[in-house]
């Protein structure tokens, strides 16, 4: 897995930029398929297209949750607005009325 890339954008742009970079890959994926490569006849080649696939993924999750729980701090929740980081550091206590009747 990758290390780390924060990317310094929103989620879909991040997202936007993954499939596009996965995109870029379906004539590959079809070659490896042409050859057999991932039936009977599984290559070096179908072996390292499949593995630094499943790290692309685990990788851009890893990241995506990252930059969700970092961008949740400075999220509100609640009517009138709650800071989380006022939740999380204990300065407010949620209570049910907090939320009527959503």
């Amino acid at each position: 897995i990758a290390p780390y890339r924060d990317c310094q954008c929103t989620i879909s742009a991040r997202t936007r930029d993954y499939i596009g970079a996965s995109r870029a890959l379906v004539i590959p994926l079809y070659d490896i398929e042409k050859k057999d490569g991932f039936g009977q006849s599984v290559t070096p080649e179908s072996r390292t297209f499949v593995l630094s696939r499943l790290s692309a993924g685990a990788s851009q999750l890893r990241d995506m949750i990252t930059d969700a729980w970092t961008t949740s701090a400075g999220a509100a929740i609640a009517t009138p607005a709650i800071q989380v980081a006022d939740i999380e550091s204990g300065k407010i206590t949620l209570t049910k009325p907090m939320f009527g009747d959503e």
